[in-house]
């Protein structure tokens, strides 16, 4: 009756006659499809979206999660969409998420839960809805949550919680990625006032990430705000021999030798610097001079025996 009823174009009946359906001893999957394909005609033939969604919300209240709901989530979630009614979107989604949850999919349930958290930051303007979101994704395995969650707390002045987030991150990342991740988490504890923390993050990744470049050239920084200059001395030596030109390399063993010798008063380190240099630069007289003065302040005699001309020549 119904397919006769729908080859002659008369929805409004096979409606009716579905619903009357209901109340007859079938089984509940069959109840809930006839309420489905209702709510689906109303939506499509009949163009009553009022109609189709009293059907599709009594459909979902009985069981989100079951293979009817499944099948016609896409369709509920399209009327909502053209209804424009977001709450209630972002709250099928969530909805959605942790029945996938409770099931076991964790990939489907995290994003889920990251759909329903632009929903609500985009749409709705409720960034702690999104938090909530992202948080039950992040706690899902969701890198990509994790990272929103940094932004969001470091767009609303939280530094300290952007920096508990990409800490996770960090964590989960892989040596390829850890360079880039740990350069936002120091600068996150530089704006939480905790730039010892973001010493040890960068040290960690300078010795770990695969492409640690940006890395130790923020941690050599990063010294020099906190005058750590041991650290540095000995980081800047190691640059050096990364240098990518013979001017780099020049200056950077030019600036260890000062530090060894201004800051830590230990000359004796700055002779081997001195020395690197003036094979690269051996026209500089400012070079022996120092090295001079290196080999003086160290108490050490052996300038001439060394190979090394009077800086005067």
């Amino acid at each position: 009756l119904g397919k006769r009823l729908g080859d002659e174009g008369d929805h409004a009946a096979v409606v009716d006659l579905h619903l009357a359906a209901m109340d007859l001893p079938f089984s509940t999957d069959t109840r809930r499809e006839l309420l489905s394909e209702a709510a689906c005609l109303c939506s499509d033939r009949l163009g009553d979206a009022s109609r189709a969604l009293t059907y599709f919300r009594r459909l979902f209240a009985e069981d989100p999660a079951d293979r009817v709901a499944q099948a016609a989530v896409t369709r509920f979630a399209l009327l909502l969409e053209e209804q424009n009614l977001d709450h209630e979107i972002a709250s099928l989604w969530e909805v959605q998420a942790k029945a996938r949850a409770a099931l076991g999919d964790a990939g489907a349930a995290a994003a889920l839960f990251a759909r329903a958290a632009e929903i609500a930051e985009t749409r709705l303007g409720s960034k702690d809805r999104a938090i909530e979101n992202h948080r039950a994704a992040a706690d899902l395995g969701s890198e990509a949550a994790l990272d929103a969650l940094a932004r969001i707390h470091d767009s609303e002045g939280r530094p300290g919680e952007a920096a508990a987030a990409l800490e996770r991150l960090c964590e989960r990342s892989s040596r390829d990625e850890l360079g880039s991740r740990a350069l936002r988490l120091a600068e996150a504890y530089l704006r939480a006032g905790q730039p010892e923390l973001a010493r040890a993050r960068l040290e960690h990744a300078a010795s770990t990430a695969l492409d640690a470049g940006a890395v130790r050239k923020r941690l050599a920084e990063l010294y020099r705000t906190l005058r750590a200059h041991a650290p540095l001395a000995a980081l800047l030596t190691t640059e050096a021999q990364r240098a990518p030109s013979t001017k780099a390399r020049l200056e950077l063993l030019q600036e260890t030798a000062r530090l060894y010798i201004d800051k830590l008063g230990n000359a004796e380190a700055a002779v081997p610097l001195l020395e690197q240099a003036i094979e690269l630069d051996p026209d500089e007289p400012s070079l022996r001079l120092g090295l001079a003065s290196a080999f003086t302040n160290s108490g050490r005699l052996d300038f001439v025996n060394a190979g090394h001309p009077p800086p005067y020549l």
